[in-house]
């Protein structure tokens, strides 16, 4: 009950994957589309299949057998009469789907029967030289205009009612021996017609509908998922701003207490034991909100030129004095040959992507290393390159580590504190700037982040 109700609602098609709209609206028009042509080629195969029927009923009547008949209750005791008649109810045995088979004359705008197929006794049976009083008005105008036609053809008429059902009929024309003419009919019970086309209709209803309902599944699944995510979010960001404040005001708090010259050593030691632990949460927080606001924050971006060298200097010297506590060396290369490049970006979010990368590289890097950062160019991109000396990256978790809350055995070892959002967080970003990120590691030696976005077309260096 959920589902149904889910799926008749509006934010449901509204927050729908477009891909996966598109697939449902496709599959439908293509599921409208086949029904129309199953329609229509079960219509042409039933006209086609009763044409090829008729023609060979028309043409199992030879000439001679007509020449003798009149269509009158004197034709009842001739023997051409009786054969074509034994003739008529071996043919119809043949084809169990036609009710009536039976050969007609015009006379004087009048339909009169010559003979047909039902037996004697049978209360549907009409004799020879009687009246087809119900006869369809197609078999009264193709009788009177295939008398003129020596080129008559096999019409087909639609659905129609009489006394006896519904039909279908297909007539013929015959002539005898004198170019007499004569129509052979046939009735098709309309129930009986277009059951081949309710079944291939039933078919393609069923396959039909387990498509459609495959795909609203999926739908369906894919906005419960977001609605969750939704949810989960909302919880995170609330519970990060709400935890950011304190943590704030209690790093304030500590560093004003550390400019106090009487603090005595121990209590300074401790100060900045506590200082380092609250800086790290108030990092870790960042990374929640970042995260989360990342997605929602795609229509807000403030496009303008950068210049990608003076972003990472910035960043550089931002991170300068957790890179110089463990005595690790960050080291430039390419600057100068690229100092004016620019890069059509959002300054704010890019930059926390550089402050990201080059924050990774020291935490992870051994004490008394080198980062190094190096930009260069590649076609019409520009390529900036981030390598460490720190502990490494397995090769089964290389292609994990871009995935959100996924931390590896080594740095969950190497006790430093993450959130596993931080890469995950900065490919969203370049791809945002249509760029390009890889990694490439090895235990123990290091690791090298490539970041490639693209230059401004109208500012290239």
């Amino acid at each position: 009950m959920n589902f149904l109700k889910t799926i008749f609602t509006k934010n449901f098609w509204k927050e729908s994957s477009k891909y996966l709209l598109s697939l449902f609206f496709i599959t439908l028009f293509i599921i409208i589309g086949l029904f129309f042509k199953t329609y229509f080629d079960s219509k042409n195969e039933l006209k086609e299949d009763l044409t090829k029927r008729i023609d060979l009923i028309s043409k199992a009547v030879r000439p001679v057998e007509l020449d003798n008949l009149n269509a009158s209750s004197l034709d009842l005791e001739k023997r051409e009469y009786k054969d074509l008649k034994f003739k008529l109810e071996s043919l119809r045995s043949v084809s169990s789907d036609l009710r009536f088979l039976y050969i007609t004359k015009e006379i004087e705008g009048k339909i009169y029967f010559v003979v047909d197929s039902e037996p004697d006794y049978s209360p549907d049976v009409s004799f020879a030289g009687d009246q087809y009083d119900e006869a369809p008005n197609v078999l009264i105008d193709y009788s009177k205009t295939t008398v003129r036609d020596t080129a008559a053809s096999t019409i087909i008429t639609d659905a129609y009612s009489d006394r006896w059902g519904k039909w279908i009929s297909v007539y013929a024309p015959v002539r005898d021996s004198t170019g007499r003419f004569f129509v052979v009919g046939a009735d098709l019970d309309y129930a009986k017609a277009i059951e081949p086309v309710i079944a291939n209709f039933l078919i393609l209803s069923l396959i039909s509908i387990f498509l459609l309902t495959l795909i609203l599944g999926v739908m369906y699944i894919s906005h419960e998922e977001r609605e969750v995510l939704k949810n989960k979010t909302a919880f995170i960001s609330l519970a990060s701003h709400e935890l950011r404040a304190p943590m704030t005001g209690i790093m304030w708090t500590i560093e004003n207490l550390l400019t106090e010259k009487s603090l005595d050593p121990d209590h300074r030691a401790s100060l900045k034991a506590v200082h380092g632990t609250t800086r790290n949460l108030i990092a870790l927080v960042n990374d929640f909100l970042n995260y989360v606001t990342l997605d929602n924050e795609v229509k807000k971006m403030d496009w303008k030129n950068v210049e990608v060298v003076d972003l990472l200097n910035t960043s550089i010297e931002t991170l300068k004095d957790l890179a110089d506590v463990r005595n690790i060396k960050i080291q430039k290369e390419g600057f100068e040959d690229f100092g004016k490049s620019l890069v059509f970006a959002d300054k704010s979010k890019l930059s926390s992507a550089f402050n990201n990368l080059i924050s990774n590289a020291i935490k992870y890097s051994k004490d008394n290393g080198n980062v190094i950062i190096k930009v260069s160019g590649f076609e019409s991109s520009i390529v900036i390159l981030f390598k460490d000396e720190g502990i490494g990256i397995k090769k089964a978790d290389q292609t994990k580590i871009f995935q959100g809350m996924y931390r590896t055995e080594e740095a969950k070892e190497h006790t430093v504190q993450g959130t596993g959002l931080g890469l995950n967080f900065v490919k969203k970003i370049v791809l945002m700037h249509k760029g390009s990120i890889d990694l490439s590691s090895e235990i123990g030696k290091g690791t090298e982040v490539k970041v490639i976005i693209p230059l401004n077309k109208n500012n290239l260096s």
